[in-house]
């Protein structure tokens, strides 16, 4: 009885710490936020450009932290491109929106000091989202973003690829059998489409990651088996053209040819002369 009672104490502390954390957080953020605001605006920033320096810092914020969530597996592309593309709309608002006295944003937030943080950060953002190559998958127009054909065709092989994976899981030589035409189809498309040079890595890091599963994890190798007879058919005819070499070397240097005798005029006429006396007696 005692032991129930402490737990309802310890569970009765535990909320009212996590609720007065939560209380004192959300009052320590309205205060920073109040008094970036007054800081603002006694740097006769307007109230527009204040409200949109701070719906830049948060969704600059929402885009790093999606980022750092899809790092393993790499789904950053597919994930993270709201999140990206509200980077890249805010960060137009900020170069194009004027106060009612005609002073532009960009004046008054961007390019005032050494620091240039806000253009730092959305470099930072857009080097995220091209060191990912995203563009190669995903393009983005004034409304929105849409997913490229060829990024669609393989999500679409990919998935029918792991579908049959996860019904065949608990048995491998039924599941190499039984999706050894929608694995090489996978893998066809993606080689056909010229790998990484035309997806982006969401793409890359499925592929080997299905590669590796296939290979490593059900022991298949369907694909492996016909470049290895490739390889090895290859190898043997490298292997035997010597052979075949010295062969016709040898055969051919077997003919015997006709030998050529040649006469020594000279050497008749001093053979004459040498036995004519004998002759004369």
């Amino acid at each position: 009885m005692m032991s129930l009672f402490s737990g309802v104490f310890k569970l009765r502390i535990c909320f009212y710490w996590y609720l007065t954390s939560a209380v004192f957080t959300n009052h320590i953020q309205n205060t920073d936020s109040q008094i970036m605001n007054d800081t603002l605006l006694r740097l006769n920033i307007g109230e527009n450009c204040i409200q949109l320096l701070e719906h830049f810092a948060t969704i600059t914020a929402n885009f790093t932290r999606c980022v750092i969530r899809h790092a393993r597996p790499i789904m950053i592309c597919q994930d993270c491109v709201n999140e990206f593309y509200d980077v890249v709309k805010s960060h137009n608002d900020i170069l194009k929106l004027q106060e009612d006295s005609g002073e532009a944003c960009q004046k008054e937030l961007l390019n005032v000091d050494r620091l240039d943080l806000i253009e730092n950060s959305f470099q930072f953002v857009n080097e995220q989202w091209k060191k990912a190559a995203c563009q190669k998958c995903f393009t983005l127009d004034r409304n929105s973003s849409k997913i490229n054909a060829n990024t669609m065709g393989i999500f679409k092989i990919h998935n029918e690829t792991e579908a049959c994976f996860n019904s065949n899981e608990h048995n491998s030589s039924t599941l190499c059998n039984d999706c050894k035409s929608i694995y090489c189809h996978l893998n066809d498309f993606y080689s056909e489409h010229g790998s990484h040079r035309e997806f982006c890595m969401d793409v890359i890091d499925m592929m080997n990651n299905t590669r590796y599963e296939w290979s490593k994890k059900y022991n298949c190798s369907a694909i492996r088996e016909k470049q290895d007879i490739i390889f090895l058919a290859s190898s043997a005819i490298v292997c035997m053209l010597p052979i075949i070499f010295y062969f016709l070397i040898w055969l051919f240097s077997t003919f015997s040819f006709p030998e050529i005798s040649t006469q020594n005029r000279w050497n008749g006429r001093f053979t004459r002369l040498s036995s004519s006396p004998e002759d004369s007696r």
